[in-house]
């Protein structure tokens, strides 16, 4: 299996059953922003190697992925069994957890709406690029989730399914990292249980 593959089996065995269904849309938008932390936190070789993304209307989408899970169409994904996912470095995967507790409770289309204002799909999409460059996920990604701790990392504009915060000139206040972000938005998923 290759390193697309190998996440979207992992992402399969570690999303939580009581999110919103996991969908192929919603399988392709995560291992985005899973391979973005990657990226950002200078880890992706711990992948397996390089994903690639093209630009589709509806977002970043690995061809391979693609192929593997065409035939779902909208249908949920079924979970994997925990013991059948690639096992990655601890680092690597808390970092991928922390995607999975941020991302994950969005739905398909709220996901898809999120990809749709990030700058490395703007632009390949724009532009009629084939692929997403890589050093331009690695740039995004960096100043998304401020590895370096610099600035506040912002909440995803689609968090509760709506347009929200910057996009209505909400004031919100960010997070120190990745990690506090992923903390705060179960709090707020618990809370709303």
């Amino acid at each position: 299996m290759t390193s697309a593959s190998n996440l979207a089996n992992w992402i399969r065995a570690t999303i939580p059953t009581d999110r919103e269904r996991l969908t192929h849309l919603k399988l392709q938008k995560l291992i985005f922003y899973c391979y973005g932390a990657a990226l950002a936190f200078g880890c992706e070789d711990e992948l397996g190697g390089k994903i690639v993304f093209e630009p589709w209307d509806h977002g970043p989408v690995n061809r391979e992925v693609w192929y593997q899970y065409r035939h779902r169409k909208g249908e949920p994904i079924e979970p994997l069994e925990r013991h059948w996912a690639p096992r990655y470095s601890p680092r690597v995967e808390t970092h991928l957890q922390d995607i999975i507790d941020v991302y994950g409770g969005m739905d398909a289309w709220g996901l898809r709406q999120e990809t749709h204002l990030e700058e490395p799909w703007i632009e390949a999409y724009k532009s009629g690029l084939e692929e997403i460059p890589e050093d331009a996920l690695r740039r995004h990604f960096r100043d998304k989730f401020n590895p370096d701790g610099a600035k506040a990392v912002a909440y995803p504009e689609y968090l509760l399914n709506a347009s929200n915060f910057a996009l209505d000139r909400i004031p919100v206040r960010g997070c120190a990292s990745l990690h506090e972000l992923a903390h705060a938005v179960k709090r707020v998923q618990v809370q709303s249980r």
